[in-house]
């Protein structure tokens, strides 16, 4: 009786997979959007047109100078358009002349103490070497 049990439910398994299996459905909805385009093409005529306003810009850059001086001569005006690397100003250049000057004389004075230094380290590697 039991295998007349599993018999029976297997068949009415077996038989709601081929019929579930054989049922039809709708295909689905195109649910696309339906739309009309159309051709640009060039019109002859002019479309220009003029606006009043004022710009300002986004952000503003302070400008450093890497030596200090007093502005001389000036190459570009206000509103301007610059390039990276333009010379835009000419700074007095005395006082860098001046500093130029104290450097090189401190380059020479460092000279000369190297030289007394390696003088007296040969003289005192001659004089440890004697017996």
């Amino acid at each position: 009786m039991n295998q007349r049990i599993i018999a029976t439910i297997g068949a009415l398994l077996i038989g709601t997979a081929i019929i579930s299996g054989c049922g039809s459905e709708k295909p689905p909805e195109d649910t696309s959007l339906k739309v009309r385009t159309i051709t640009i093409g060039e019109e002859s005529g002019t479309t220009d047109a003029g606006y009043a306003g004022t710009i300002h810009n986004k952000t503003e850059t302070n400008l450093a100078f890497q030596i200090g001086g007093r502005i001389i001569n000036k190459f570009v005006n206000v509103g301007d358009v610059v390039q990276a690397g333009q010379v835009i100003a000419q700074i007095n250049g005395s006082d860098t002349s001046a500093q130029l000057q104290n450097a090189e004389g401190a380059v020479k004075a460092a000279q000369s103490a190297y030289e007394l230094a390696e003088t007296n380290a040969k003289r005192y590697r001659e004089l440890y070497a004697q017996p």
